[in-house]
């Protein structure tokens, strides 16, 4: 039985057995493994299908040539250049990095690139949330339930803005 490999299992793990003694052993947590990536899977693929949608607020125009003055000339801007009725007044831009970084995106991938730029922040905070659930030893099962309502909360703000 010279290169024959068996298959050997218990309640809690499954080890592949050679005859030239390597072991390889694959820890199984409870055999729960497979549902826990198909809770997952299944979070993070509701979270992306509700974080990609075509661009519904109009300010994103204003936020990218507003990027754009602020990546040409290098200086915040501190009046309202664009406004009619409001015009060099003094206002605080406090979304001047958003507003560069939107049109850096913006130049280099055009709308689909600032929509997927978008759904990889969201992403990764509900990733971050979702991981410190599981290193505090929440339930896989809540923990899925409770983001996806979370996600359901909050999508009316998932604009780029």
């Amino acid at each position: 039985m010279d290169g024959d490999c068996r298959l050997i299992r218990n309640k809690t793990s499954v080890k592949v057995g050679m005859t030239d003694s390597r072991r390889l052993s694959l820890s199984i947590y409870n055999g729960s493994v497979n549902m826990k990536i198909f809770l997952m899977l299944i979070t993070f693929l509701f979270i992306l299908l509700v974080s990609v949608f075509k661009i519904a607020n109009y300010d994103i125009w204003y936020h990218l040539k507003a990027g754009e003055v602020i990546a040409d000339t290098h200086n915040i801007l501190k009046q309202d250049i664009f406004s009619y009725t409001s015009f060099d007044k003094t206002w605080i831009n406090h979304q001047w990095l958003s507003q560069v970084i939107f049109c850096s995106i913006y130049k280099l991938a055009g709308i689909t690139g600032l929509i997927m730029f978008k759904a990889s922040i969201i992403l990764i905070i509900f990733f971050l949330l979702f991981r410190l659930a599981l290193v505090l030893k929440s339930n896989i099962t809540l923990t899925s339930f409770l983001i996806i309502l979370i996600t359901c909360m909050s999508s009316g703000r998932f604009y780029v803005r």
